[in-house]
């Protein structure tokens, strides 16, 4: 016992009370902080009593680490709640007209610009609204597997069994489905979605930037053009104004000369702006106000715009 209690220094006793205060302040169980550590739940238990007789020291400089990352998201800058801007107005208005009539709105604009906070803010509102996101090649099975997770219905059969259990299942409920991040998708998602919608009556929104509308514009494919014929209403979105990104920013009360260096670099896009306040928050480590230099010190830790990929 006496070799055990040599490595408890007060150093280690310290960390292990921050850190027990840490897990009450989170309201974190033992569990929960044991996988924070990445020790057992039974290495967690002894070294909050201060008994733990093996390596002490390295989980103790994991409690100060995560210690240190709490204190300087304490002091880093948060992101703002919603804010309704003309993009996030234009994006709801696509939300209500496909959920009314029941149609499929495209939803088409760059990245950054708030497309997604829109249709969150309108599923968020709605209980009859429902968001999923398609992302990077997504099958028509995972596609309709994310839907039915959302939804409450068994998914492991296969996919046309499955969309027709989904469609049987909203069918007469007045869902509007969500579907973001389209971009990638590939055309037997398209077809799968577009079947869903016709068979369940539904109301739909997709979400992508203009290569999917380029994409169904251009095609040669009859069965493509079958789902640009089945699309009723098109949001084409631009980048942000001035007006929308201070409308956004306003909480963070930053003098004209910050604002007019945060817009400069933001190339219209509304989350590189709050990107770039929130590093120059943290950059400041809680002290002073941010200052045009700290904001292009902040820009410079970011990728630049995507000029080439410009709609």
């Amino acid at each position: 016992m006496r070799a055990a209690e040599t490595k408890w220094t007060r150093r280690e006793i310290t960390t292990a009370d921050e850190f027990a205060a840490y897990m009450s302040e989170r309201g974190l169980s033992q569990p929960e902080a044991a996988r924070l550590l990445n020790v057992a739940h039974s290495t967690l238990s002894p070294m909050l009593s201060h008994k733990y007789p093996g390596d002490v020291a390295g989980i103790c400089t994991r409690m100060r680490q995560i210690l240190r990352r709490a204190q300087l998201r304490a002091v880093a800058g948060k992101r703002p709640t919603y804010v309704t801007t003309s993009i996030t107005e234009q994006v709801v208005s696509a939300c209500s007209i496909a959920h009314v009539e029941q149609i499929i709105s495209l939803v088409i604009g760059p990245s950054g610009i708030g497309k997604t906070a829109g249709m969150l803010r309108y599923c968020n509102q709605d209980p009859k609204a429902v968001y999923v996101h398609a992302g990077i090649g997504a099958s028509p099975w995972s596609c309709l597997k994310l839907i039915a997770q959302r939804v409450g219905v068994p998914y492991h059969s296969p996919a046309r069994q499955l969309r027709s259990d989904l469609a049987a299942h909203m069918a007469g409920t007045e869902t509007l489905l969500v579907v973001d991040e389209l971009d990638f998708v590939r055309e037997p998602t398209l077809q799968c979605l577009r079947m869903l919608h016709e068979e369940a009556g539904i109301g739909m929104v997709w979400s992508s930037t203009s290569a999917l509308l380029r994409k169904l514009q251009q095609t040669g494919s009859p069965t493509l053009r079958q789902v640009m014929r089945r699309i009723r209403f098109v949001a084409r979105l631009t980048y942000c104004s001035r007006d929308d990104i201070e409308r956004v920013l306003a909480s963070y009360r930053l003098d004209t000369e910050t604002l007019d260096a945060v817009v400069g670099d933001a190339a219209g896009e509304v989350d590189r702006a709050i990107s770039v306040i929130v590093r120059a928050l943290s950059m400041r480590n809680g002290e002073g106000r941010v200052t045009p230099a700290l904001v292009h010190k902040a820009y410079e830790t970011l990728p630049p715009p995507d000029k080439a990929g410009r709609d």
